[in-house]
């Protein structure tokens, strides 16, 4: 999580596909080049199978 600019906040870490916040479910950390996402053990299947839901993938990339 990054901190909001010049605040010393962070932004509250949601699922990156159903935007389930974690104050309500525990949420997994990722990195990809660079990056950080969060995901929630619900929709991990989505990341692991993209092509069984629709193609979706953190890199915009089917499969």
């Amino acid at each position: 999580m990054e901190g909001s600019a010049g605040t010393g906040q962070e932004e509250p870490a949601t699922c990156m596909f159903c935007g389930s916040g974690e104050e309500r479910i525990p949420l997994l950390s990722l990195r990809y080049q660079g990056g950080q996402a969060f995901i929630c053990p619900r929709c991990l299947p989505r990341l692991i199978h993209p092509e069984r839901a629709g193609g979706a993938s953190p890199h915009g990339q089917a499969g």
